[in-house]
């Protein structure tokens, strides 16, 4: 398994997996007309704007049989965070590869290229309902910000997500910076 930063060409990979991810954790979570209606096309012309334009910084897992999972990552878009705080935009795996320590190189490229890029911290939004994802992120070492739940709107449901935080540099040394 190789992780390696996304090119143009991995755009159709990266959607087909994106909406294969969604329509499988968000099931039960996320309305299912909007499930049913998302469209790898579509996400193939977000990314490939996307890694042109290089943000959010895209990279790519690839195996024998193509890609399969990749992680988006950029300065924070939070209001008010601090210059030295990052943010996972989304990171998804293709399904059928769950579970087989992927997501987990992903999140250690990103680790490695954040703090080559003098990041300090690193935030995620998560919603609050998929327990899957908090508690993969739990086990990176991420801990939830539970004063900053907030509802996102999503197939025209009010959802709410929290945001969780670690440290790049020391993890073991405390809190990441706070966020206003």
């Amino acid at each position: 398994m190789e992780i390696r930063a996304a090119a143009v060409l991995d755009a159709q990979a990266i959607a087909e997996i994106h909406v294969a991810a969604w329509r499988s954790a968000y099931r039960g979570i996320v309305p299912e007309q909007h499930l049913e209606a998302l469209c790898a096309e579509k996400r193939k012309a977000y990314w490939s704007s996307a890694i042109t334009a290089g943000e959010p910084w895209v990279h790519v897992a690839e195996g024998a049989d193509g890609v399969v999972g990749w992680i988006a990552f950029g300065r924070s878009r939070d209001s008010g965070a601090p210059e030295e705080i990052a943010e996972i935009w989304s990171i998804h795996v293709s399904p059928p590869v769950w579970n087989r320590g992927i997501g987990g190189r992903l999140m250690a490229a990103c680790y490695a290229e954040l703090r080559r890029r003098g990041f300090a911290g690193v935030t995620l939004w998560v919603l609050s309902a998929n327990e899957r994802a908090r508690r993969f992120y739990a086990g990176e070492g991420f801990v939830a910000e539970q004063e900053t739940l907030k509802d996102v709107s999503v197939g025209g449901a009010a959802l709410p997500q929290v945001r969780h935080a670690r440290a790049l540099h020391d993890v073991t040394s405390g809190a990441v910076p706070a966020i206003s």
